[in-house]
């Protein structure tokens, strides 16, 4: 028998008890969650994972569509001169082709892992999308306005080149990305010598977000809710990178 506050208990009834009060717990919060479930089961997946997912469905899409959903996002330069400006964006999930969807989602696969578990989610998105303005921008401001692209490749050599950049902030050995990257700007100037303002434009901006994350802020000052001081200045450095952007394709558009 267990001593209770009045009398005793047998041990069989107290585990029975326990048990019934775990089952209802567990069915409480199960409840509780209901649909919510399935939307934190999305939020934990990899985004680089929905991020291949995303560009494999509007591949998909467009092939279904043949071809109006490249026609309405993949970076055109008439047309963002024109009001069409979510092209500077947009053009990040157009890959162009099954070899270039299949050669794109290979690289994410493969590096944008590792940067995402280095960097964190948003990091790791903002210099996806980052780098692929930054090669619309320098398209827009110095490349033919007749050009048209699909900028997933882009986008992923300024990951390529964040990498770069953070090692150069960190003081480590970076010839090995510099050499790819030159191997790879090489390769888009033999194929399409119009193009390579992308890669310059997508290296720059991807290169600024990886010496942006790797600074680190001066000990002191406030943490804001959730934003430790590091988000802070990571996403003021973001912020920065985007208004630069803004600006540059807003005097091209002007002057063009």
């Amino acid at each position: 028998m267990i001593p209770a506050s009045v009398g005793f208990q047998c041990p069989d009834c107290v585990a029975g008890a326990r048990s019934r009060e775990r089952r209802t717990r567990v069915t409480s919060r199960r409840v509780r969650q209901g649909g919510a479930g399935r939307f934190a089961t999305l939020r934990s997946e990899s985004a680089t994972v929905l991020l291949i997912g995303l560009i494999v469905i509007i591949q998909a899409a467009d092939a279904v569509s043949l071809g109006r959903i490249q026609g309405l996002f993949a970076y055109w330069g008439l047309a963002i001169l024109d009001g069409q400006v979510w092209r500077l964006v947009s053009h990040v999930l157009i890959s162009g082709g099954i070899l270039s969807l299949v050669i794109n989602g290979f690289v994410l696969w493969m590096f944008g892992r590792s940067m995402e578990m280095m960097w964190g989610r948003w990091r790791f998105l903002a210099t996806y999308f980052l780098s692929g303005l930054g090669a619309g921008v320098l398209m827009l401001a110095a490349g033919p306005t007749t050009a048209v692209m699909g900028g997933a490749s882009t986008s992923i050599i300024g990951l390529l080149a964040a990498n770069a950049g953070a090692k150069f902030h960190d003081r480590e050995d970076a010839k090995a990305d510099v050499i790819l990257l030159a191997i790879l700007v090489g390769f888009t100037a033999f194929q399409a010598p119009a193009m390579v303002l992308a890669d310059v434009g997508a290296i720059v901006a991807g290169g600024l977000c990886g010496w942006l994350w790797s600074t680190q802020p001066r000990t002191g000052g406030r943490r804001r809710g959730s934003l430790t001081r590091s988000d802070q200045l990571h996403l003021m450095g973001a912020a920065g990178i985007l208004v630069v952007c803004a600006v540059v394709a807003t005097a091209a558009i002007l002057v063009r």
